[in-house]
């Protein structure tokens, strides 16, 4: 056998080893085809977007990072006498 042989053998056999090493792992997830879901509160999906001075607010919880809330937002007014 050549030098070209023999490197083109140790090349094929790295290259099946390689594969059949792979797929354990792909076969140890009978859950591959399952999507991920995000469950949503319905009382939370509902909530208008409106502002409190100058930040934007949705189900009482702050958003925006800080930045000012467009003006053309409603004000949220507080159920609190």
């Amino acid at each position: 056998m050549t030098r070209s042989n023999a490197r083109l053998g140790l090349v094929i056999a790295g290259a099946v080893l390689l594969t059949l090493a792979g797929t354990p792992a792909a076969m140890a997830r009978p859950d591959a085809d399952v999507q991920p879901t995000v469950a949503v509160a319905p009382a939370r999906a509902h909530c208008a977007l409106e502002r409190i001075g100058t930040q934007a607010v949705r189900c009482d919880d702050l958003t925006g990072d800080g930045v000012a809330a467009s003006p053309v937002l409603p004000v949220q007014v507080s159920g609190v006498a």
